[in-house]
């Protein structure tokens, strides 16, 4: 039986458009969705565009195999009926489910800058402290429906200067950390739904690390576990403009504001620190961190216990966390950014000439825990022995057959322990020993 066609849309967001926004996505009259799970009239908002026709996105056929298996794992009903239950059940009141025709994500496209998401956030800050949107989208030679447009980024000197003119005229130096407040992980689009469905903060934390370049290529966070410490760094190597230090501390407050969604209102950093002098006003960041920042340090950090991101994420789902992690990776390998696999296969064949190398060893190569490396494969449905055993034998071959390396130096550079080894384990994939291969698939020599 085949599923309905669907679409996942956002009811409030279509709403915003002067569409029906059906039961599920009723706006207040302050604009908010009356939808939201937690009543503050926030609402899941996927891309404005996913409403046109003729975009490429996502495979259609992998997103019915995708909620198909979760609709199976998750309920026991008619299937249609399972998978309209589970959606509601998972992502209670965020989306609509429509049956209507999917078409899609469109892929996102780097351009050297920040996400338009980030600029709609920040007119949005600015509007509810009182500031032109007009103005602002005008400053940088749009209008909101370009702003929203899902593909679009905004160069990293006008973002910035946005921010400089922003604090100009509002002349309040703790702006940045009321534009972060209510920050959700649906802002980073189809990364932020990966890390909104992972299994915990830790997980949902190294997801949005993994696929910031989605976001933007202009700076690069960064998540390192020290000890029973876990610290965010941020690195963009700027002059420390005004609308640099302020954009840093946006960021920052970000990141402070998602790690509260999972482990609770009450948590704060145990140490804030940023690279640029102190503003002329403190006290909102003290408020706002639960701890006051230490200012012309030499990295703009954050560092939290780590054990706080065991907790579990709210919203996680196995198989919705691996359909968006696959389309996210496959957007990074669009850019041109390696996957994961990928990264783990180049380590791997690395390391082989020393013996096969074990999960923890390569994890610790690619800054991981064995743990974290196995799920992220599991996600990408691929299995650590596996990936090792293909290797060496996708490899074998291309030695044997391609390069003039003996039977002795394709088992050393395969890391088997003798020959034996090697043939046994050739022999098992390819039914023929490896002498035999390299008869039969060998090139011709080069003459003279």
């Amino acid at each position: 039986m085949t599923l309905p066609a669907v679409r996942l849309t956002c009811a409030a967001t279509a709403a915003g458009r002067g569409e029906r926004p059906g039961r599920t996505g009723e706006r207040r009259s302050d604009g908010a969705c009356r939808s939201s799970p937690s009543g503050d009239g926030h609402c899941s908002d996927l891309p404005h565009s996913c409403l046109r026709s003729g975009e490429a996105g996502l495979d259609s056929a992998a997103v019915e195999e995708t909620l198909s298996k979760a609709s199976t794992n998750q309920s026991s009903g008619p299937r249609s009926t399972r998978l309209a239950a589970l959606l509601q059940a998972r992502f209670a009141g965020l989306f609509r489910l429509s049956l209507w025709e999917y078409n899609g994500w469109p892929m996102e496209k780097s351009r050297g800058g920040i996400h338009a998401r980030f600029v709609v956030a920040l007119v949005e800050a600015a509007g509810r402290a009182g500031y032109s949107a007009h103005s602002l989208y005008a400053q940088i030679g749009m209008n909101e429906e370009t702003a929203r447009e899902a593909d679009h980024h905004v160069g990293l000197d006008a973002y910035l200067e946005l921010w400089a003119t922003v604090m100009r005229a509002l002349r309040r130096p703790s702006f940045p950390l009321s534009y972060a407040e209510g920050f959700r992980f649906e802002v980073f689009g189809v990364a932020g739904y990966a890390a909104l469905t992972a299994s915990d903060g830790w997980e949902a934390a190294r997801r949005l690390v993994r696929f910031q370049r989605l976001t933007t290529d202009v700076g690069r966070i960064e998540l390192e576990e020290r000890g029973n410490l876990a610290v965010f760094r941020w690195f963009r190597d700027r002059p420390l403009t005004l609308g640099h230090r302020v954009a840093n501390e946006a960021l920052m407050a970000e990141c402070a504001e998602l790690v509260r969604r999972f482990a609770g209102g009450g948590v704060c950093p145990l140490e804030v620190t940023f690279r640029h002098t102190a503003p002329s006003e403190v006290a909102g960041h003290a408020r706002f961190f639960g701890v006051a920042p230490t200012f012309s340090a030499p990295e703009d950090t954050l560092t939290y216990p780590r054990a706080i991101f065991m907790r579990p994420m709210p919203m996680a789902h196995g198989d919705f966390l691996a359909f968006f992690t696959r389309e996210a990776e496959h957007r990074l390998e669009k850019l041109g950014e390696p996957t994961l696999v990928a990264r783990v296969e180049h380590a791997v064949l690395a390391a082989l000439p020393s013996g096969a190398p074990a999960m923890r060893a390569i994890a610790a190569q690619l800054d991981m825990s064995d743990r974290q490396l196995r799920r992220e494969l599991q996600s990408a449905g691929v299995r650590f022995r596996g990936l090792v055993e293909r290797l060496r034998r996708r490899r074998a071959a291309q030695l044997l057959s391609e390069t003039k390396s003996s039977v002795d130096q394709t088992a050393f550079v395969l890391g088997f322990s003798d020959v034996s080894a090697f043939s046994r384990a050739f022999k098992r994939w390819y039914a023929v020993p490896p002498t035999a291969y390299r008869a039969n698939h060998s090139r011709p020599s080069d003459p003279g």
